[in-house]
Protein backbone atom coordinates (compact mmCIF):
# COMPACT_ATOMS: atom_id res chain seq x y z
CA UNK A 1 0.00 0.00 0.00
CA UNK A 2 1.26 3.46 -0.92
CA UNK A 3 2.02 5.82 2.00
CA UNK A 4 -0.59 8.37 0.86
CA UNK A 5 -3.17 5.59 0.66
CA UNK A 6 -2.47 4.73 4.29
CA UNK A 7 -2.70 8.43 5.21
CA UNK A 8 -6.20 8.63 3.71
CA UNK A 9 -7.22 5.44 5.48
CA UNK A 10 -5.84 6.69 8.81
CA UNK A 11 -7.84 9.91 8.38
CA UNK A 12 -10.99 7.87 7.69
CA UNK A 13 -10.50 5.98 10.95
CA UNK A 14 -9.90 9.23 12.84
CA UNK A 15 -13.14 10.62 11.41
CA UNK A 16 -15.04 7.54 12.63
CA UNK A 17 -13.56 7.91 16.10
CA UNK A 18 -14.50 11.59 16.17
CA UNK A 19 -18.01 10.84 14.89
CA UNK A 20 -18.70 8.51 17.81
CA UNK A 21 -17.34 10.99 20.37
CA UNK A 22 -19.29 13.87 18.85
CA UNK A 23 -22.53 11.88 18.79
CA UNK A 24 -22.01 11.05 22.47
CA UNK A 25 -22.14 14.76 23.34
CA UNK A 26 -25.26 15.30 21.25
CA UNK A 27 -23.90 17.15 18.22
CA UNK A 28 -25.91 15.04 15.80
CA UNK A 29 -25.34 16.97 12.57
CA UNK A 30 -21.60 17.14 13.15
CA UNK A 31 -21.45 13.41 13.95
CA UNK A 32 -23.24 12.56 10.69
CA UNK A 33 -20.88 14.90 8.83
CA UNK A 34 -17.86 13.10 10.33
CA UNK A 35 -19.33 9.75 9.22
CA UNK A 36 -19.48 11.11 5.67
CA UNK A 37 -15.88 12.28 5.83
CA UNK A 38 -14.79 8.84 7.02
CA UNK A 39 -16.28 7.34 3.86
CA UNK A 40 -14.90 10.20 1.75
CA UNK A 41 -11.35 9.62 2.97
CA UNK A 42 -11.65 5.84 2.60
CA UNK A 43 -12.88 6.36 -0.96
CA UNK A 44 -9.91 8.66 -1.56
CA UNK A 45 -7.61 5.91 -0.26
CA UNK A 46 -8.98 3.44 -2.80
CA UNK A 47 -8.84 6.00 -5.60
CA UNK A 48 -5.25 6.90 -4.78
CA UNK A 49 -4.17 3.28 -4.54
CA UNK A 50 -5.81 2.29 -7.82
CA UNK A 51 -5.23 5.46 -9.89
CA UNK A 52 -2.28 7.15 -8.20
CA UNK A 53 -4.10 10.46 -7.90
CA UNK A 54 -6.39 12.36 -5.58
CA UNK A 55 -9.69 13.86 -6.67
CA UNK A 56 -10.42 17.46 -5.76
CA UNK A 57 -14.23 17.51 -5.42
CA UNK A 58 -16.84 15.56 -3.50
CA UNK A 59 -18.67 14.74 -6.72
CA UNK A 60 -15.42 13.64 -8.31
CA UNK A 61 -14.68 11.29 -5.42
CA UNK A 62 -18.17 9.74 -5.67
CA UNK A 63 -17.82 9.35 -9.44
CA UNK A 64 -14.31 7.83 -9.38
CA UNK A 65 -15.15 5.56 -6.45
CA UNK A 66 -18.26 4.29 -8.23
CA UNK A 67 -16.28 3.66 -11.39
CA UNK A 68 -13.53 1.76 -9.55
CA UNK A 69 -15.87 -0.46 -7.52
CA UNK A 70 -18.32 -1.17 -10.35
CA UNK A 71 -16.59 -4.49 -10.98
CA UNK A 72 -16.64 -5.54 -7.32
CA UNK A 73 -20.24 -6.67 -7.50
CA UNK A 74 -22.70 -6.77 -4.62
CA UNK A 75 -20.44 -5.45 -1.82
CA UNK A 76 -19.99 -2.19 -3.76
CA UNK A 77 -23.66 -1.25 -4.16
CA UNK A 78 -24.43 -0.24 -0.57
CA UNK A 79 -21.14 1.65 -0.37
CA UNK A 80 -21.83 3.84 -3.38
CA UNK A 81 -25.35 4.49 -2.04
CA UNK A 82 -23.99 5.37 1.40
CA UNK A 83 -21.42 7.77 -0.03
CA UNK A 84 -24.19 9.69 -1.80
CA UNK A 85 -26.59 9.61 1.18
CA UNK A 86 -23.90 10.63 3.65
CA UNK A 87 -22.94 13.56 1.41
CA UNK A 88 -26.45 14.85 2.00
CA UNK A 89 -25.74 14.79 5.75
CA UNK A 90 -22.57 16.79 5.18
CA UNK A 91 -24.54 19.26 3.08
CA UNK A 92 -27.23 19.57 5.76
CA UNK A 93 -24.61 20.00 8.48
CA UNK A 94 -22.80 22.69 6.51
CA UNK A 95 -25.69 24.66 4.97
CA UNK A 96 -29.05 23.40 6.21
CA UNK A 97 -31.56 25.54 8.02
CA UNK A 98 -35.07 24.79 9.21
CA UNK A 99 -36.88 21.61 10.18
CA UNK A 100 -36.59 20.12 6.69
CA UNK A 101 -32.89 19.64 7.37
CA UNK A 102 -33.25 17.63 10.55
CA UNK A 103 -30.81 14.76 11.08
CA UNK A 104 -31.98 12.52 13.90
CA UNK A 105 -29.76 10.75 16.39
CA UNK A 106 -30.81 7.45 14.85
CA UNK A 107 -29.80 8.67 11.38
CA UNK A 108 -26.40 9.77 12.70
CA UNK A 109 -25.91 6.48 14.54
CA UNK A 110 -26.76 4.54 11.36
CA UNK A 111 -24.41 6.76 9.35
CA UNK A 112 -21.57 5.99 11.76
CA UNK A 113 -22.26 2.25 11.60
CA UNK A 114 -22.43 2.41 7.81
CA UNK A 115 -19.21 4.44 7.82
CA UNK A 116 -17.50 1.69 9.80
CA UNK A 117 -18.69 -0.86 7.24
CA UNK A 118 -17.50 1.39 4.40
CA UNK A 119 -14.02 1.81 5.86
CA UNK A 120 -13.76 -1.90 6.65
CA UNK A 121 -14.75 -2.92 3.13
CA UNK A 122 -12.32 -0.47 1.52
CA UNK A 123 -9.59 -1.71 3.86
CA UNK A 124 -10.37 -5.25 2.74
CA UNK A 125 -10.17 -4.29 -0.95
CA UNK A 126 -6.87 -2.51 -0.37
CA UNK A 127 -5.42 -5.61 1.29
CA UNK A 128 -6.26 -7.83 -1.70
Amino acid sequence: MKPSTQDHLDRAKEDLDEAAKILAIGLINVAARCAYFAAFHAAEALIYERLGKTVKTHNGVRTEFSRIVAGYGEPARPLTAFLARAYEYKDISDYGIGRATLITGEMAQTAIADGVGFVNQVTHWLAE
